[in-house]
């Protein structure tokens, strides 16, 4: 942290002495900050105000992390397009890629990237052809694409996770998932463990996953997840003294990453809870089903429930726009 004050006092002083193009190297840094994107977004929008129009594509990418926005930062991205800027396509696709309904455009976006020689776009086409039913072989096409343009961490995971779900290539996966670990992709160990945990006999290499996910993950969300899935392995395991050690500490992870801090009694009560659902199969397969039909409703919801927050906002500080014609 402090180094990137140190930064940020640097930019500021060279802006002060007049180069504009510290603009946009300081809505980089502020975006990479926790809490600092409306700063990153005014700082990229000075940027565009002095012509530098690589500054559309840091809007965009500011935006299109703010549930709600994601119109504002398709128009951001598609202004950087206007521009030249090819990485804005890649942009596009993302933010169309997220809304439901909208996976074709998202996948011509995608592709007008690569036509521009951005080989992030092959990942993209990958991820919106694999959540389409029957297009698993154009998927697993375009992964491999992503790989042989040496987009190795995230495509090898992104390819294991789709071979994951065909019956009879559990082999295929596990190769895949591995060459994104060695590729760096340190998430990728909660997906093997997952894989693992699947087949029988390998309990002991899926528990072994879970912990170096737990230990090396790239994110609290992932190293979450593998603390919960180790709980589930272990229960079924019948080790209930080490599988209530795994739900407390996903417990514990869980409260801290939604800052919502439980109470001891409270995440004890939350282990024990946990630990009797994970020793009944047919229990924990519907939790399983009702939390994922929650999280989808949930993820339909978010933007919606953004913009009627912003609208009312706009009409509470008095800045509605009367429509054309209107007294």
């Amino acid at each position: 942290m402090e180094g990137a004050l140190e930064q940020e006092a640097g930019y500021r002083e060279a802006i002060a002495a007049g180069n504009t193009d510290a603009w946009n190297s300081l809505g980089m840094l502020l975006a990479k900050l926790p809490g600092r994107e409306v700063e990153a977004e005014a700082a990229y929008r000075e940027a565009i105000a002095a012509d530098i129009s690589d500054g559309w594509l840091g809007v965009g990418t500011v935006l299109a992390g703010q549930p709600g926005r994601e119109v504002e930062a398709e128009a951001a991205y598609r202004e950087a397009i206007a521009a030249d800027i090819s990485d804005g396509w890649h942009g596009v696709g993302n933010v169309l890629a997220g809304q439901p309904g909208r996976e074709v455009e998202a996948e011509a976006a995608y592709r007008e990237a690569i036509a521009a020689d951005i080989s992030d776009g092959w990942l993209g086409v990958g991820t919106v052809l694999a959540g389409q039913p029957g297009r698993e072989v154009e998927a697993e096409a375009a992964y491999r694409e992503a790989i042989a343009a040496g987009e190795d961490e995230h495509a090898h995971r992104s390819l294991g996770m789709l071979l994951s779900k065909q019956p009879g290539r559990e082999a295929e996966a596990e190769a895949a998932y591995r060459e994104a670990i060695a590729a760096g992709n340190t998430d990728a160990w909660n997906s093997l463990g997952l894989l693992l945990a699947k087949l029988p006999g390998r309990e002991v290499e899926a528990e072994a996953a879970y912990r170096e996910a737990i230990a090396c993950a790239a994110t609290d969300r992932i190293r979450e997840a593998a603390a919960e899935n180790h709980g589930y392995l272990l229960a079924r395991l019948g080790d209930l003294v080490g599988a209530r050690a795994a739900f407390e500490r996903y417990a514990r992870a869980r409260s801290g990453r939604m800052g919502c801090e439980l109470t001891d009694s409270q995440i004890a009560m939350a282990t024990r809870f946990k630990t009797a659902v994970a020793r009944r199969p047919r229990a924990l397969r519907l939790m399983r089903w009702v939390g994922r039909l929650a999280s989808a409703l949930w993820s339909r919801w978010q933007p919606t429930r953004h913009r009627i927050r912003r609208e009312l906002d706009r009409r509470s500080s008095g800045r509605t726009h009367p429509k054309s014609g209107s007294p």
